[in-house]
């Protein structure tokens, strides 16, 4: 028993030693941002301006396409040519050739791409768009954006001013932010992430990753860095760490906000979080030895690897709730064990407090007031952390098969576009033992909660309610 005990004790140190060495380097970014993000240059004015493609990458998104189409035929640009690249299965098409008809009959240039099978999905339909015109500036949005009329005569001003950039990314906003616990939480986790991530990857010599929609490419950037690849389920973190690793500096204006869709079903957060967090791992995979082979800086090198790596911050965390319901018997199993496990409470401790330091700046930043930061970090930071702990199975997983080498198809996050109905929005995968795995997970950690509120130790116990939780929701959960 001692010798399990202790192997236990130091697998829960390891696993508090990785959570609090992430939450560290975010420290890092949150002192980074503090310095401010870039100013934006002035609007580009006049007519006189550089042609800009528009691609739209589509599958099956007859609920958004049109709103998307409406709003990127109210763009303010005098030189724009819409490619609607389409790969779907379904009306979206029909939907899509109507609504482009009735623009260029009033002079507009939009055209529908359409490709005779899905070869590289979003990767593969960004090349084949990209192939098919000679415009040296790109703009990609995905169907559940909403870029306000000015978007392209501010992005395109700073990047004209900039030269040395090869992509200015748009801030995410959210056009159903209250719809529910749950896009109340994902909002606070991505206005966090440009807010304070974003702005601070943006300064040089940290490396800033692409987020796939409401950005413009300089078409040269794209070309030095090898162009659009379908080997990972993030084509955009790739072409994105490409570019910067052959030279080019990409930008960020938080200033400059594209209104956008958020999930509020698990199914789809499942969807999106497996391919986010396979997708950086397959990135990982295929660039750690070209970041540290580069001539950058060390901090440059170590914050990208963190950026990668991040997801395997969800394998320690799952480690935690398998093992700290057992906690007790671990300590009374042997006094190495009880030794190790003395550092462990301090560190998770510090952990939660860099991440309230964390969102809570993002709050502050966002809110008008402090009072209002102080009142969404508080009813949403909980629920997010519930939510963030819930996914851990599910991501760890994603994780191992993207560093393992696993292939699969890529799920899109669907949208629910102006319908307010449910039906049978949601087209995604079937979530087979996860729910079971997870059930299990939730009824473990409960039974760690009462014994560790029978014991006094609140710390452990507000864990495990998180654990119980967290997991209940997301085997049980369909919306919130």
């Amino acid at each position: 028993m001692s010798a399990v005990a202790t192997a236990l004790a130091l697998a829960y140190l390891l696993a508090s030693g990785v959570v609090a060495l992430y939450a560290l380097s975010q420290l890092h970014l949150l002192w980074r941002a503090s310095r401010g993000g870039a100013e934006p240059a002035p609007p580009a004015d006049g007519e006189d301006l550089p042609l800009v493609v528009v691609q739209l990458p589509l599958f099956n998104e007859r609920r958004a396409v049109r709103r998307l189409l409406d709003a990127v035929a109210a763009l303010d640009w005098p030189a724009l040519h819409v490619q609607v690249l389409d790969d779907s299965t379904d009306e979206t098409t029909a939907i899509a050739e109507e609504v482009c008809a009735g623009l260029r009959a009033r002079g507009r240039s939009f055209e529908v791409v359409r490709r005779p099978d899905r070869v590289g999905y979003k990767a593969g339909a960004l090349a084949t768009g990209l192939a098919q015109t000679d415009a040296a500036y790109i703009a990609i949005f995905d169907a559940d954006f909403r870029p306000p009329p000015d978007f392209l005569r501010r992005a395109m001003g700073h990047l004209l001013a900039h030269p040395e950039l090869g992509l200015v990314q748009a801030r995410w906003g959210h056009l159903d932010r209250d719809r529910s616990v749950l896009t109340r939480s994902l909002a606070l986790h991505l206005d966090a992430h440009f807010g304070v991530e974003q702005v601070a990857r943006s300064a040089p010599p940290l490396l800033m990753g692409f987020n796939g929609t409401a950005g413009v490419w300089r078409r040269a950037c794209i070309e030095a860095g090898g162009g659009w690849h379908a080997d990972t389920l993030t084509e955009d973190l790739d072409l994105s760490l490409r570019c910067q690793l052959a030279g080019w500096r990409l930008g960020y204006l938080d200033a400059l906000e594209a209104p956008a869709e958020l999930p509020d079903d698990v199914r789809a957060i499942r969807a999106q979080q497996h391919r986010w967090m396979k997708g950086g791992a397959q990135v990982a995979r295929k660039l750690l030895g070209p970041l540290w082979r580069s001539s950058l800086p060390l901090v440059a090198k170590v914050q990208g690897t963190v950026h990668l790596c991040g997801g395997m911050v969800f394998g320690a965390v799952l480690l935690l709730c398998l093992i700290t319901p057992a906690l007790p018997q671990v300590r009374a199993g042997s006094a190495l064990a009880a030794t190790l496990l003395t550092p462990a409470g301090p560190l998770l401790q510090g952990v939660l407090g860099v991440l309230v330091l964390f969102y809570g700046t993002s709050c502050w930043r966002r809110e008008p007031t402090g009072a209002l930061a102080l009142r969404r970090l508080l009813t949403t930071l909980p629920t997010f952390l519930v939510l963030s702990t819930g996914m851990a199975l599910h991501n760890a997983a994603a994780v191992v098969e993207g560093w393992s080498g696993v292939a699969s198809p890529f799920v899109r996050t669907p949208k629910r576009g102006d319908s307010p109905s449910d039906g049978a929005l949601y087209a995604v995968p079937t979530a087979g033992l996860w729910p079971l795995l997870e059930g299990a997970l939730a009824v473990w950690g409960a039974w760690g909660a009462a014994w560790a509120i029978a014991g006094g130790e609140w710390v452990s116990a507000c864990f495990l309610a998180s654990q119980a939780l967290g997991f209940g929701a997301v085997a049980l959960g369909r919306r919130a």
